[in-house]
């Protein structure tokens, strides 16, 4: 087919492309997508409670509220009395969308809001990729190969999306910020398996066999992100399956109905890649950066707030601040005191609250928004030490009157409760760590049970539960690799495929851990994401290794380096956006990186080892 034909071939597509596209409806994230679906500590009796939204928000009056009130948009709100124009809003989850709405224009924050700021941000990002990272790659690639296969590969592309739009719109697929981020990773995947459908220099079954396999070992890591707690890594690892069905199905396909094409394109000889000073450098690389990590680092740490997900210098990040600065913390939290024995009409226990209050307010790096002790001091406008039993009873009759505050007491007025807030992108160690020294004073305070009510009362679990998704994910992919090399070539030796990702995985840490960078739930994705994605080039060259030993990189190295280093493009251009493409693109681009190199210069030396010496008899299923 001639270029002219092919070009408009191109065309065609890309404009269905997008008709099918602005079909497709887009939906915002939720706050608890970030969290596992975990079992939280909560009060029926306030206004704190997990099947309920907040917003912070500054209206000109509270008559928009009131409105809002009765036509059920909202389930309360409160007059925060210091700021006389900012609102606590409390409503239904289900809410959410149409009250973001009629807010929207007013100056607002709160976790309910992180979901759609994301997908805002997101969605300018995913912009902001198209139009100038895109076009670069495209370039790039234009310069290092021909005109042909440019346009061969956008064909590849823009068909491969057709065919995935497709499947979403008759599937009624829902599609959020998750969904738009496995996208993105999809097309980039699907660029570096095209890269060898067009190299012309493996055999076409033996290609077949080895896109199969790289595309089931990604598969299974995608299955485990599927199975995720996390709303927001479950969302990632169902459009991960689909996108990888769709895309096993394609390249098939096109394998075996259309013939493969050739592109002009001269790498470096394996002269260069193989030569022992190459070897030493990365060698020495690979050990260095761990022993300065152990040296100079304090560790790694985990933080599963998803505001941190946020770019610090993105304007969304900078609103945030702004509010907070002007106005409040806007991250609450209430702290649940019950008295294990007698209430709080006695005025001894009243004065024993007003203690743990205190002590409540110490251990928190915030402020107070509401407490019962608080709430005693601006009725009498008095100082707590001056209290009396008269005072003491006049206030609780008052109480009964008091509806536009929040709840103090339950209703047995054997518990109160103490709302604290706290900055929106506080880091959840800090969190955990304030939590369990709230904890604690149940040991100060013998005759009190305190507890912290919401989700951020179990991020210890859901820190062990991340922790536990992120060793069984890789567990599973890393022991399928082992398992599926061990049979297909009949011989431990072949385990050596382990290596690479072990290496790959102790450098990615160390690197974390040299330069503090934060473990978070894009760690997770990406190490994940990377156990199933590394097979892509170890499967092509073992496939062969089988066959003709240490001489199929001769034959695999040109496509190898290529895709490799167009996924790293492609990752590297994530890190000119923020929040997940950027968080996404640093923790993957360190891997795939890591793993190219060793790849290149440390795998073909260690095959020359007498031990790893190739598993049967040379044949042709490495020749084009």
């Amino acid at each position: 087919m001639k270029n002219s034909l092919k070009a408009l071939l191109l065309v065609v597509i890309m404009f269905t492309n997008y008709l099918l596209v602005e079909s497709i409806p887009v939906q915002r994230i939720d706050w608890s997508s970030f969290f596992p679906n975990a079992q939280t500590q909560n009060s029926e009796e306030h206004w704190f409670d997990t099947s309920t939204q907040y917003l912070f928000v500054e209206l000109p009056s509270s008559d928009m509220a009131d409105e809002w009130l009765d036509n059920s948009d909202i389930l309360n709100y409160y007059e925060l009395e210091e700021k006389s124009r900012l609102y606590l809003l409390i409503f239904d989850r289900k809410q959410q969308v149409s009250l973001l709405d009629k807010i929207d224009g007013y100056e607002r924050s709160g976790t309910s809001v992180i979901g759609l700021e994301i997908m805002k941000s997101f969605t300018q990002e995913i912009s902001y990729y198209a139009m100038y990272i895109v076009p670069f790659m495209l370039l790039l690639l234009l310069f290092i190969t021909s005109v042909e296969y440019w346009i061969n590969m956008l064909i590849e592309i823009t068909a491969y999306h057709l065919f995935l739009a497709f499947s979403v719109y008759i599937s009624a697929f829902k599609i959020d910020a998750a969904s738009l981020m496995a996208l993105v990773f999809l097309i980039i995947y699907a660029f570096t398996l095209f890269n060898y459908l067009h190299s012309g220099e493996i055999k076409r079954s033996t290609l077949a066999f080895g896109i199969v396999i790289s595309v089931i070992t990604t598969a299974i890591s995608s299955l485990f992100l599927f199975f995720s707690d996390f709303g927001l890594i479950s969302s990632f690892g169902s459009m991960m399956l689909l996108g990888l069905g769709v895309l096993l199905f394609y390249t098939i396909s096109r394998l075996y109905l259309i013939s493969n094409f050739h592109f002009p394109f001269s790498f470096i000889g394996k002269e260069f890649l193989h030569k022992k000073i190459y070897v030493k450098l990365v060698l020495l690389s690979f050990i260095s950066i761990p022993v300065i990590a152990t040296l100079f680092s304090s560790g790694v740490s985990i933080d599963l707030n998803p505001v941190n997900l946020i770019s610090s210098s993105s304007k969304t990040m900078e609103n945030i601040q702004e509010f907070e600065k002007r106005n409040l913390p806007t991250l609450p939290f209430v702290v649940e005191v019950s008295s294990l024995e007698g209430d709080f009409n006695s005025l001894q226990k009243f004065k024993e609250l007003n203690s743990i209050t205190k002590s409540v307010e110490k251990l928190v790096q915030g402020r107070l928004l509401n407490s019962a002790v608080d709430s005693y001091e601006l009725f009498v406008e008095d100082s707590f030490e001056n209290i009396s039993q008269e005072a003491y009873s006049q206030y609780q009759l008052a109480l009964e009157m008091m509806n536009s505050n929040m709840p103090l007491f339950s209703s047995s007025n054997k518990e109160s409760f103490i709302t604290m807030l706290i900055p929106l992108n506080t880091h959840s160690n800090d969190i955990a760590l304030m939590i369990k020294d709230l904890e604690n004073l149940n040991v100060k305070y013998p005759d009190y049970k305190i507890k912290v009510l919401g989700k951020i009362s179990d991020l210890d679990t859901f820190s062990a539960i991340f922790i536990k998704e992120f060793l069984i994910g890789l567990g599973f992919s890393v022991g399928f690799v082992f398992i599926f090399f061990l049979f297909y070539c009949r011989n431990y030796r072949s385990t050596i495929v382990v290596i690479s990702i072990v290496f790959s995985l102790g450098i990615s840490m160390s690197i974390h851990a040299l330069f503090n960078i934060e473990i978070s739930l894009m760690t997770l994705l990406s190490v994940i994401l990377f156990s199933g994605l590394v097979t892509d080039s170890i499967v092509h060259i073992f496939i062969c290794y089988k066959h003709k030993g240490i001489e199929c990189f001769d034959s695999v190295t040109k496509p190898i380096i290529l895709s490799n280093v167009s996924m790293l493009v492609g990752l590297v251009g994530m890190l000119f956006n923020g929040s997940l493409m950027q968080k996404l693109g640093l923790e993957l681009s360190i891997l795939i990186a890591t793993n190219l190199m060793f790849i290149l210069y440390i795998m073909p030396s260690l095959l020359n080892f007498k031990m790893f010496k190739k598993c049967s008899d040379q044949d042709d299923s490495c020749e084009t």
